[in-house]
Order: C-alpha cells, then structure tokens, then sequence
C-alpha cells in the first residue's frame, strides 16, 4: 500500500482568519483561541489516483503554546485547491466537504512538541472520489474552531514546522505514467513537435493530455501575478499635487506621479488595479498608469529607464500606457481600479524579468486641491520597491513604503487531447488510445500562435480508458524556446500536398519536408547566412513551384494558375536566362529581384500561350545540379550558385512526365 507524508511548502499555503475574518497568510503561527476562528492548510501534489481507496489519514502539527485543541476538520470541496490570499474571509467562504472530524482534546508535552490528528480518512476520500480529481491535484484542510485555545506553528516560523498530512491508500487500476523524450530547454520553431511516452502497467491502451503554456504554472486567461496588499481596504496616504502649468501635451501638470516595480510571471500586460480614492474637494480629471523598461538594482533602487530629472512631466519612453479612467468628486469612480491595457499596449511581459509602473493623473484644472490619492503600506514587504516620479524633492526610489496594486497577466494555454484534437501521431499504432510503450509525438497546431523569443513549458499526462479510464498524474515539466516562425504546409489543389521547409533565421538551415500524396516533391537542403524565403501560391494537380531561396535577397511569391505546365528559364552560354513557353492558360507573375548586378524588373504576364521572363545578365557562369527525385510525378531542383547570390528553381514536369532540366 503507497503512502505519503506531504508537508505545507509555501508561506500562503498556511492561513489564519480571524474572528473579524481578515486573512493572515505571512504568520508565524495558526492561533485558534476563539470560536468563529478559521484555519486553513494547504498540501500540494497530492499522488493519490482516482478511485483509490484511503485507508487512514492524519494531520500532524506542531503546538507553539497552549494545549487545547477544539476544531471540526473539512476539506475544501473541490476537484484542485487553490492557496489562500488576504482578502477577507478567505478561508470560510470556501466550499466544505460534507464529511468532517472533530478534534477536541488538550495536547500535553512542551512547546514545540507534534501531534496527530484523528483519522480523517473519510474527508479525503470525499476530495479523491470527485469526478475531477486527478493524482497530482492539491487539496486544502480547513479548521473550524470551536473554542478552545492552540497556536499551531506555520511555514513562515520555520519550513520544519509546518503541519503535514500524512496518508496511506490503496490504489485502483492504476492510470498511465508518462515521459517526455524531447529534450529540455530545446530551441524550437512555433510549430514544435513534442514527443513522448506513456506506460501503463496493466497494458492499457493510453490517451494523451498535452498542455503548452507561457506560464510555469499553466494558467490560463488573466491572472493575478504581483501585488501589493491586493484587494485590502483602501487607505489612502499618497497623492499629487497640482500645478498651474499648461505644458506636456496641453495638459495640467503634477508633481507626484506614485509607482512600484514588480516582477513578470511571464504572459501579456492584461491590466494593472490600483486603491484610488477622492483626495481633496475639486477632484476631476483622468488617471492611467505606464510600464517601463527597469533599471537600477530591483527592491532598493529601481527606477524607470533613462528617468527624467525632476520634472513636472512624466518619463518619457514607457513600454505600454493603460486606458484611462475619468475620476471625479461627484461620481467618483473610487476603490480598487482597474486600468486596462488594450491593444498594442498589451505587451509581451518575459518571465522572470522587473518592470517599473508608474501612474499618472491628469488634472482639468491646476489647483492644488484637484487630486487623487493612493493607498500605501509604510511597513513594505514587497519584494520591489515604491518610485516617485515627479517635480518634488521626493522624487526617485522609496523604500520606506509600498503602493497598493495588482497586475493581471494574461497567459497561453495549449490543452490538446489526443482522440479529439489534431496533431498527435504515433509509430506503429498511429490511432488514439495508442499502445503503452510507444513513443508519440504531438506537433502545435498553427491556430496556437506560439511566439518567437517566447520560453513556453510543457507537460502531458495520460489516461487509460479500457483499464481505470481516469488521468495520471502530470508529467515532470520541460521547457522549449521559440526561435523561428514555422512555415505552415501549401495544399496543391489536386493530388498532392507540400509541406514548405522549416526556415531558422540566422544561420538557415532548410530540411527536406515530409511529403504526403501521389505527386510527391523533396524541398533540398539550403544553408546560407541569410534567406527569405516566400511560400508561392499553387493551383495545379501537375506542377509544383517550389520558393525562391536567395542570399540576401527577398523574393516575392510567385502565382501559378490553372492546370499548367511551366518551364524554368533556360540558361544559355552560363551567361543569359531567356524567355521560354508555356502550353496552357496561365498568369504568372515574375518576382522584382535586386543585387548588386543583376537587375529583374517585375513583369507582369497574361497569355493563353507564351509568358516572357525577362533577360538577366549573370556576372559568373552558373553550377546547375539536380536534387531530390520521388514519386509518380517528378521534380527537378536545380541551384545557381553566383559569387553571392545562390537561387533554388524548381523545373516542372510536362504532361506524360516528360521531365526539363537545365543544363549548363
């Protein structure tokens, strides 16, 4: 029979709720001495497979003083518990389970001596038995004291302190374990293929879940991701000060513009909330708030880039500017604001990196008394540190306070099943559930837009549909980069589909494609230090015209209509391409290249018969080399290779296979 000793491993994850239902996260101890008093505990990465049957179950804690206990013990009723967070009645208003276990006893031995509680296996197995639930999810205890007194120590006393659940199960039909085969911290294209392996130890067949996201955490949509004293009652403390000067952008100036800097999760700028509130009698006018690039050293000396001198108009150069907000005395808005970022202001925020807000308020009068304020805390914890920007002598870093506020990140979550969504495969069984054992891949579809520049994380997990047909626990998580804009596959109308080449910018390496359909064509290797490659456009059940790769050349696509065929231009001598012919209606327009000598206007062609290439004078005799040949219907790749110029032709193929290659 497994089991498990699963510790409280974060500060928010211990919470007090006092009589007055304020939430305390950062505390040294849980103090239940009165009733109406909450506690809640939160255990994470909870192993315990669906259908598992619990056998017994505990939470052991450590007494900082007193000895009695008095608490009825529920968990929270749902499928994967979320942490808890300062605002008011935090932990109560959660849902509880219906099972529940008293525990009123007095607690002998010293301060600091450990306990464990009676069994409370029943409220875990009505968590573990929710149709949700999955091995991995985190599951909260909640205390509801009765009376009592016991001061429980916490996670911020010290790590060792912290309350444990302790748990001995027995397990279903197991469901799948997975492991993932692509490396870690791998530089990919936005179209990656991931790959993987699920074992199930019965042998059952395994379905695959695979998530990608730009968030470590794999959250999705806008979430909180850096605060200071979010959603706690407003109470003012900071405010600009008019003055009457008319002279940044026509408007009325300030000389205190409040700010704090902040570190990013990782996701776009969604918004950022502030506690704004009616400062003086004649309050009207617009407030907003900017990001900046960070300098300085964060939590101490931060500051935007490149800060202005004292000023009474703001940094200039800030990365993104929020909508505005109209406050004034007679219908406010007050309290926690939120300021919107829209547009190209939703910037991409790279996780892990400081950033500096700083808002701005904008007077329709310059008196003194038509203000706003911010709510400050003056005993600041927050890891970054205040920012005055402004004509006062309090302008620069503070550390002496920091302002309210939240930013909301909006994340990107891939969630794709295998079964119902695109893009998985495997080898040999190539049909969802697949095999246990095999390896299977899944490529992101296009429709996910992954960012280049962008550190995306991964995970998969499996299920076993014909065994306990529920979700094993996530995968280790891994990591990829971004670096290059796949090219998405040109369909030929007809028999045929190509794929067009992967393209790395920098030095670009192109590799064959993997090619489906009767009329099958092999993209050639290309490296060269810098190409552009422009996927043409292709409308034919024969011909294939494959991109124009140039060195230091941008090529623009080619059309190619109806069911045509069309000769590469013929070199004559190694010195001149000259115009040839064409047997079916076509329109074809030639691209506008431009090198340092040769010069090819773009022409413009439409004839039933004959399309005219203009001449090119080439400055060297060029190398011409078939490439790839597979399939029923045959292509020739050739190469021009000049002093610094290398172009990539692809000769069709006449009706009958009759098959043109330039030669030399």
């Amino acid at each position: 029979m497994p089991t498990a000793n699963i510790a409280v491993t974060a500060s928010s994850d211990d919470a007090l709720q006092a009589v007055d239902t304020t939430v305390s996260v950062n505390t040294a101890s849980v103090n239940l001495n009165n009733a109406s008093a909450w506690g809640g505990f939160r255990f994470q990465n909870v192993t315990i497979n669906a259908g598992s049957t619990i056998n017994t179950a505990y939470i052991e804690i450590e007494r900082a003083s007193t000895s009695t206990i008095n608490v009825v013990i529920y968990g929270e009723d749902v499928d994967d518990a979320t942490t808890f967070v300062t605002s008011n009645n935090n932990i109560s208003s959660r849902t509880l389970t219906t099972a529940n276990v008293a525990w009123n006893a007095s607690l002998g031995g010293s301060v600091g001596s450990r306990f464990q509680s009676p069994n409370i296996a029943a409220v875990i197995q009505e968590i573990v038995d929710r149709a949700g639930w999955v091995s991995g999810n985190d599951l909260n205890l909640i205390f509801d004291c009765q009376g009592g007194g016991i001061q429980i120590r916490a996670y911020d006393n010290a790590p060792g302190d912290a309350a444990v659940l302790q748990l001995d199960w027995t397990e279903s039909n197991a469901p799948p374990t997975v492991t993932l085969d692509t490396a870690d911290a791998s530089n990919l294209s936005s179209l990656p293929a991931l790959a993987f392996t699920g074992t199930d130890a019965q042998g059952d067949t395994v379905r695959y879940q695979v998530q990608i996201s730009d968030a470590s955490d794999f959250a999705d949509g806008s979430n909180l991701r850096d605060n200071v004293n979010y959603l706690q009652s407003p109470v003012g403390g900071l405010h600009p000060n008019g003055l009457n000067e008319l002279n940044w952008l026509g408007n009325w100036q300030v000389d205190d513009r409040f700010g704090q800097s902040f570190t990013a999760t990782g996701g776009i700028l969604d918004k950022i909330v502030l506690a704004v509130g009616i400062d003086e009698a004649d309050t009207d006018g617009l407030c907003l708030v900017r990001v900046y690039t960070h300098a300085g050293t964060f939590g101490t000396t931060s500051a935007p880039l490149n800060a202005a001198e004292r000023n009474d108009t703001p940094t200039p150069g800030w990365l993104a500017q929020s909508e505005s907000i109209h406050i004034d005395v007679a219908n406010g808005p007050t309290g926690w604001l939120e300021f919107d970022f829209t547009g190209a202001n939703r910037i991409y925020l790279t996780a892990g990196e400081h950033y500096i807000w700083i808002s701005d308020w904008q007077p329709t009068s310059g008196i003194y008394t038509n203000t706003i304020e911010y709510s400050s805390d003056t005993t600041p914890t927050h890891s970054g540190n205040a920012y005055v920007d402004g004509d006062s002598v309090n302008i620069g870093p503070r550390t002496d306070f920091d302002v309210f506020f939240g930013l909301f990140e909006e994340s990107t979550l891939v969630d794709a099943v295998s079964g119902t969504d695109s893009g998985f495969a495997g080898t040999p069984d190539n049909s969802d559930p697949y095999m246990s054992g095999q390896q299977v891949t899944y490529t992101v579809q296009p429709a996910a837009n992954l960012v280049v520049g962008v550190t995306y994380y991964w995970r998969v997990r499996g299920s076993d549909p014909s065994g306990s047909n529920s979700w094993g626990a996530w995968s280790a998580t891994r990591e990829f980069t971004v670096t290059s804009a796949a090219v998405t596959p040109d369909l030929i109308t007809g028999t045929a589909t190509v794929y067009q080449p992967a393209i790395v910018p920098g030095s670009v390496t192109i590799t064959p494609n993997a090619i489906a359909g009767a009329s099958v064509v092999y993209q050639p290797s290309f490296s060269t230090a810098s190409v552009t490659v422009t996927p043409n456009f292709i409308a034919s059940a024969e011909v294939v015209y494959a991109p124009a790769l140039m060195a230091t050349l941008v090529v623009a696509p080619n059309l190619i209509a109806g069911n045509s065929v069309v000769h590469a231009p013929l070199v004559i001598n190694g010195w001149a391409i000259l115009a040839t012919t064409i047997t079916s209606t076509a329109t074809v327009y030639q691209p506008a290249i431009t090198t340092g000598s040769v010069t090819v206007a773009t022409n413009l062609v439409a004839s039933s018969e004959v399309v005219y290439v203009p001449a090119v004078t080439l400055p060297s005799a060029p190398t011409i080399a078939p490439d790839f040949i597979a399939g029923g219907s045959i292509v020739y790749q050739v190469i021009l290779s000049l002093y610094a110029l290398s172009v990539d032709r692809t000769l069709s193929v006449e009706f009958e296979d009759r098959i043109y290659v330039v030669e030399a």
